[in-house]
């Protein structure tokens, strides 16, 4: 992944939780996923990058930090079809936050995004491109943990291992 993508991803995550949420969110130092580890992650909001490149980023959730994010989002859900369906709106709209920002801050690379896929369930899984290594960036926030997952190369970049 090009130097300048990764920072920009963390960023733009870390201004739409404080935006969106107010939570005050500190990253921490990045390092390669490894993808063959369970991960205790109860929600993922995944959104595609396309265009001048190829990729995902995904935010990843505790269903505890959830349900917070979706009574300070006003949303109380009076049935688990209704939590569903809540909890797939609320990370798909922060998803796409997240993801229109760094696609108006890297106006060069002419990126695209996908519409927001949610996967729900303790340490689901999500089936990575091997075109590139997924970077993993803790983050704290004043209601707990999460995780940003960074998958991306830039069109014509050389493929890069793992």
């Amino acid at each position: 992944m090009s130097t300048e993508i990764l920072p920009v991803i963390v960023r733009a995550a870390c201004e739409a939780l404080d935006q969106m949420f107010s939570l005050a969110p500190t990253a921490s130092q990045p390092h390669i996923l490894d993808q063959k580890a369970s991960h205790g992650w109860d929600a993922s909001g995944i959104i595609g990058l396309t265009g001048g490149g190829k990729g995902m980023v995904v935010l990843r959730l505790r269903k505890t930090m959830v349900n917070e994010l979706l009574t300070m989002s006003g949303m109380e859900p009076t049935s688990p079809d209704e939590e569903e369906e809540l909890v797939n709106s609320l990370l798909g709209e922060l998803t796409n936050v997240v993801s229109g920002h760094v696609i108006n801050t890297l106006t060069e690379h002419d990126l695209d995004i996908t519409v927001p896929l949610i996967v729900q369930g303790p340490n689901h899984k999500i089936n990575w491109p091997a075109f590139a290594p997924v970077n993993q960036v803790p983050i704290k926030t004043s209601l707990g943990e999460m995780e940003l997952l960074v998958c991306f190369a830039l069109k014509g970049a050389a493929p890069q291992s793992h």
